[in-house]
């Protein structure tokens, strides 16, 4: 019985780990493959052979590294101005929340100043009158 369970458990497992069977390709697709990988190895062998004789690879290629280094400096330079102009802006609303800050704290200090005189004068009236 034990025998029967163990079968049916390795025929409902997986084959993970196990080789797959390689199935042999069709003769005609090797052809078909080796026809196109020589053919476009040669197209391209013979677009090169084309190119002008004073095309100097080295040139070209200090040209293009050239521009590369030009065209990150000009990028890190865009990044600067970018973050000098997010820092100005910053500064602009630090300064008006001072100021906001400022006038009302002013504003609080004047209303506390006249509650505290216009109350001031009528306790002194009130306490001289009693006396």
């Amino acid at each position: 019985m034990t025998t029967n369970g163990s079968q049916n458990n390795r025929v409902s497992q997986r084959n993970v780990f196990r080789r797959r069977t390689s199935r042999s390709h069709p003769i005609w697709r090797l052809l078909v493959e080796s026809i196109v990988l020589l053919s476009a190895g040669s197209g391209i062998l013979y677009f090169l052979n084309l190119l002008p004789e004073k095309f100097d690879g080295v040139v070209f290629l200090r040209q293009g590294i050239s521009d590369l280094i030009e065209g990150t400096m000009q990028l890190l330079n865009a990044f600067i101005n970018l973050g000098s102009l997010i820092l100005i802006g910053l500064l602009v609303l630090l300064g008006l929340l001072l100021l906001l800050g400022g006038v009302w704290r002013f504003i609080r200090f004047i209303t506390k100043l006249l509650h505290k005189i216009l109350k001031s004068p009528s306790t002194r009236n009130n306490k001289s009158l009693s006396d």
